[in-house]
């Protein structure tokens, strides 16, 4: 099933009762489609932004290179330290921005979630880099990590052929120290879509609506996220919902077989 299908299934052809409808282009836009560009209209990297693109091509470089996540924490660090703290800020208005008419209480939801996403996120990779245990973060990040940041570069190269990737370049960096050092989804725990479903954690197993449905989306983080795809049984029911029907079940389940 593509994106947009997914959505106005979940979404019922796209309107609910209480709520303004959600315009596809900008759900893609907020989950999947992270640079905003376009492979196919891919150009030559601009003058003004060609040393930008060759300092990143360097981190990118060394990153798919990371033969450790204490290797990968150091190079993000760096490159993340770059940036004045009001890049954050800016980051977070312009997903204000984007999200002005969709429904106030989604939104709310949403943007408390992408705050975390971007500087919860940003505290804890310095927290890190400066009271780690070495020993913790001693492994390899993990197989996908090469092509990850061979596809950063990729993105940022397209969005230099036409745009700043100056914040884009950042996104991406906070999305790579949390799937590859933290093993966590670029989506915070709770983050909801639209529809109820959130992005979810059962034991060690990280679980996303989307994680499987953006084959058709360029430059998307999903393929290299550790969350799994959401069972239909977590896209139906809340895990209010899923909570309550295994708690029923267990006392049906008892009455049932219940000898005396």
């Amino acid at each position: 099933m593509g994106l947009i299908s997914f959505f106005k299934s979940v979404l019922g052809g796209g309107e609910r009762k209480g709520r303004q409808p959600f315009d596809d282009a900008v759900i893609n836009s907020l989950f999947l489609n992270v640079s905003g560009a376009k492979p196919e209209k891919i150009g030559h990297v601009l003058s003004k932004y060609s040393e930008r693109i060759h300092g990143i091509t360097i981190a990118c470089s060394v990153l798919s290179g990371a033969g450790s996540k204490n290797q990968m924490i150091d190079v993000i660090a760096s490159e993340v330290e770059k940036y004045p703290l009001r890049a954050l800020s800016v980051m977070m208005k312009n997903f204000e921005e984007k999200t002005r008419y969709i429904d106030e209480n989604y939104r709310k939801k949403l943007l408390k979630k992408i705050h975390e996403q971007i500087f919860d996120t940003y505290h804890t990779l310095f927290v890190i880099r400066e009271k780690r245990d070495y020993l913790t973060y001693a492994s390899g990040p993990g197989q996908k990590s090469p092509e990850y940041w061979k596809m950063v570069l990729e993105a940022c190269r397209t969005k230099a052929s036409h745009d700043d990737p100056y914040y884009l370049y950042l996104k991406y960096l906070l999305a790579g120290f949390r799937m590859f050092v933290l093993k966590e989804p670029a989506h915070p725990l709770g983050t909801p879509f639209p529809g109820g479903p959130e992005v979810e954690k059962d034991y060690d197993r990280y679980f996303c609506p989307l994680r499987d449905k953006a084959d058709d989306v360029a430059f998307s983080l999903c393929p290299f996220c550790p969350a799994e795809q959401s069972s239909e049984y977590m896209l139906t029911y809340s895990a209010k919902e899923r909570k309550k029907k295994s708690k029923n079940a267990s006392i049906q389940n008892y009455f049932t077989n219940f000898k005396g």
